[in-house]
Parts: C-alpha cells; structure tokens; sequence
C-alpha cells in the first residue's frame, strides 16, 4: 500500500465581504470584573478606559448604565413581539371555562 501526502486544498468559500462580517460584541466578564473594580475604588472613567483598552464613550455607558440599571446592558425599549390577543382577565374567564366544562379534544 502506497501512502501518499496530504494536499493543502484551498477554502471552498470566500470569507464575507467586511460590511458582512458582525464584531463580537459581548463584554469579556474579566473586563467586566476589572471595570467595576476600579469604578468603587473611586478611579476617574477616563483612566479606567487607558487601563481596560476601551473607549471614552463605552466606558461612560457603562458607568451610566450601572448607574440607571445596575448592569453593563441597557435593557432593550419596548416590547418584543406582537400583542396578546386576550387580555389577562380574559385568560382567566377562558381558563376557569375550560376547567368548569371541561377540554374538547
């Protein structure tokens, strides 16, 4: 049996186009930790930002979220999705209809 090497074959696929290509955006929890350190040892936002490697900005969202929300996240406006079609207080009629009389099927 004769053995033969393997072939670098080349990407079938291109990779995306960079308008494609999406960051990560999530917030390392180390970053996290160290942010929220610094921040109740009372060190200005800006320098916290030099030390972290984040900018101004994403510093001073942080702070005002923590201060506004208590997380790192603002939480997302409005409501996601479409309407109930039944209120709550028609839920519950439905409901106890369903137990009272029983289930069709």
């Amino acid at each position: 049996m004769v053995r033969t090497k393997a072939v670098a074959r080349p990407p079938t696929r291109e990779p995306p186009p960079p308008w494609r290509r999406v960051p990560n955006r999530a917030i390392a929890p180390g970053t996290r930790a160290r942010f929220t350190q610094l921040w109740r040892e009372g060190v200005k936002v800006d320098d916290i930002a030099t030390v972290i490697g984040v900018s101004r900005r994403t510093a001073f969202n942080w702070q005002q979220n923590l201060l506004r929300y208590g997380s790192f996240m603002a939480p997302l406006q409005g409501r996601i999705g479409r309407r109930h079609k039944l209120s709550v207080n028609d839920e519950i009629a439905l409901m106890s209809a369903l137990e009272r009389d029983g289930w069709m099927y």
